[in-house]
């Protein structure tokens, strides 16, 4: 007689710390490994055969520190199916996700004046997989952490002023690199006369695999829209090399150096192309586990011009005032100089301000 090979989809569910299966999934001793017999997390697999369950299975999932393990699972069919199906999966660590899925039938095979034509071989059957792919954003902003700042105040009555200020950063750190990638936005009126209208927007990128071990290289852009400027817009890259004098949970230092262009636009300003050096430190103070200080300094000497120079600067407390929300109190200065700010501007442009902010 022709045994019908039996339709199996395989759902599999992984659970973490998971160490004894359901009391309604219980399957017989014979068809579910001992689970007090895995070193691991372990999770429930199960078959379904046209409308008929098969008995759970219990899976380990990959230990960490593997890069991939194989999971050999029996799943024992009801007695009117009459058949043992044994499956196979590869799944990846780093995931969770199932790499390979092969469906084995057990059981002997039958004679070939037996198999109705076209009927599948001894061993094989039609496989399903349901499983939850990634979408696109997820891939996307995988390992990337984000940051959030706003800060408003203002004035009605004698006095009318109006002031906000917010940013938004990421970040991805792995064992190779690092990416970091920030806006921030200032604006402020006085007796309703727009007063402060600025925009500047960052990507950095470090590659931390190099021949010394201190050693770093990275490449940075910017681009800077100030309507109180000579210039309307400043578009700059660089690049360059980056030494860590200190890496301890407490002090970090970091020094940089090397080479950039900028060109400013608009506004009548010099709109050539500037060569320029690039000078930079970053510190950072960890007081404990709720508060630290951090602060960098960057300097722009002017290459074809010895009289221009540009540099920017920043210090900020930082304290996570509640853990539970991620929500951060931020206190801070941060001072722009420029030696060709313009007849009507002053070298110097001092900020300070306070900002509410949750990391996501």
């Amino acid at each position: 007689m022709y045994t019908r090979r039996p339709l199996l989809i395989i759902m599999l569910s992984l659970q973490a710390g998971f160490a004894q299966p359901s009391s309604a999934l219980s399957p017989p001793a014979k068809a579910v490994p001992d689970p007090d017999a895995w070193s691991g997390p372990v999770g429930v697999a199960q078959g379904i055969h046209k409308d008929r369950w098969l008995m759970p299975a219990i899976v380990r999932k990959p230990a960490p520190e593997s890069p991939s393990s194989v999971l050999s699972v029996i799943a024992e069919s009801p007695s009117t199916l009459d058949s043992n199906l044994q499956t196979t999966l590869e799944m990846d660590a780093a995931t969770s996700s199932i790499k390979t899925i092969s469906l084995k039938s057990t059981a002997p095979a039958q004679p070939q004046d037996a198999e109705p034509q076209g009927a599948p071989a001894a061993g094989a059957s039609s496989l399903e997989v349901a499983r939850d792919e990634p979408t696109f954003w997820a891939r996307m902003f995988k390992d990337w952490k984000f940051n959030t700042q706003l800060g408003i105040n203002g004035s009605q009555g004698n006095s009318e002023f109006f002031n906000f200020r917010g940013s938004l950063n990421a970040t991805r750190s792995t064992d190779k690199s690092k990416s970091s990638l920030g806006a921030s936005y200032s604006f402020a009126t006085r007796t309703r006369a727009t007063v402060e209208n600025r925009l500047r927007i960052d990507g950095r990128q470090e590659w931390l695999q190099v021949p010394l071990p201190r050693l770093r290289s990275f490449a940075n852009a910017t681009l800077e829209l100030d309507e109180f400027q000579s210039w309307d817009y400043r578009a700059s890259g660089n690049g360059g090399l980056g030494y860590t004098f200190y890496d301890t949970p407490k002090i970090y230092l970091l020094g940089s150096m090397g080479l950039g262009v900028s060109q400013e636009i608009g506004g009548g300003s010099n709109q050539d192309l500037r060569p320029e050096a690039v000078l930079g430190a970053e510190f950072r103070y960890t007081i404990n586990e709720r508060q630290k200080i951090t602060a960098n300094f960057d300097a722009f000497p002017n290459l074809s011009d010895t009289e221009r120079f540009r540099a920017r600067g920043r210090a900020q407390w930082e304290i996570l005032v509640d853990p539970e929300t991620t929500m951060t109190l931020r206190l801070g200065l941060e001072d722009r100089f420029d030696t060709q700010a313009g007849k009507l501007n002053k070298n110097h442009d001092l900020d300070y301000f306070a900002t509410l902010g949750w990391s996501f």
